[in-house]
């Protein structure tokens, strides 16, 4: 195969695609580069503090001459837990002994429901299998009809 020679003009075409290339890329970087250094502005400098409006600081110079109320120290005595809040643990917990105990009743009695419709299922499934229900082919046809007129299906 013979080597292709490079005209000039080949070679000029080449390298203005080479240069417009470049200046895409060259674009993209300048501009990417300027939307970094904003945003490292944007996060170096403080954001100068809203000025207060007249209410706002009339609160502020009401806030800073206020005195909170001096209250005695708390005794011994002040810190036991009042009588109405101190609860009956065995009253609840027999309560709660009781609620446990007719809720398991009413899980064993659920299960118990299922396990005897289970067993009816699988006694009609077993009687069918015995009879040979389960393995007849079904009716095509004029014995379809004259099953369906009987009302045997």
């Amino acid at each position: 195969m013979p080597k292709r020679t490079i005209t000039p003009d080949l070679e000029l075409v080449k390298t203005d695609r080479l240069i417009e290339r470049l200046r895409r890329r060259l674009k993209r970087t300048i501009n990417a580069l300027i939307k970094a250094e904003r945003k490292r502005k944007r996060l170096t400098t403080k954001p100068a503090a809203p000025k207060p409006t007249p209410e706002e600081a009339r609160l502020d110079q009401l806030a800073a001459e206020y005195e909170p109320p001096v209250e005695a120290p708390k005794t011994a005595e002040d810190l036991t837990i009042p009588t109405f809040l101190i609860r009956d643990r065995a009253t609840e917990e027999a309560a709660g002994r009781e609620r446990d105990r007719i809720a398991a009743e009413a899980i064993r009695q659920e299960q118990a429901e299922r396990k005897k419709t289970r067993a009816t299922i699988s006694r009609e499934e077993n009687k069918a299998k015995q009879a040979g229900v389960t393995k007849r082919f079904p009716l095509e046809g004029k014995a379809a009809l004259d099953a369906i007129a009987k009302g045997s299906m």
